[in-house]
């Protein structure tokens, strides 16, 4: 018995990111989430409205973005550690979370 999530990815792919108008980036690390991306409450935004103009910014909702991505975590466990890491911050995400939760998605679909 085999799982083949392929189209769940490409319906990821279409959900959040082409929909965000987010450009394909060439792939420069080893890992899911680079090695200089520590994700931290300080990154955080100020409040719930900042955290929701910068959703509307990125036309990307992040609770969202990564529920999905913990679904697909369940055949795919090689990325748990960089979804849980950006699930921590699913209330109130800032700037750098928003780009690492990017970054995560296409270092995903790439492999």
């Amino acid at each position: 018995m085999t799982l083949d999530q392929a189209r769940y990815c490409k319906s990821i792919i279409n959900r959040f990111l082409e929909k965000a108008g987010a450009k394909k980036k060439p792939r420069f690390q080893d890992t899911i989430l680079p090695a200089e991306f520590v994700p931290s409450a300080e990154d955080c935004s100020k409040d719930e409205g900042t955290a929701k103009n910068l959703q509307v910014e990125y036309a990307i909702d992040f609770a969202s973005c990564v529920g999905a991505l913990l679904y697909l975590s369940y055949t795919r466990p090689n990325i748990t550690y960089a979804i849980v890491k950006l699930a921590k911050f699913t209330r109130r995400p800032g700037v750098n979370h928003m780009e690492g939760s990017l970054i995560t998605s296409f270092e995903i679909f790439e492999r």
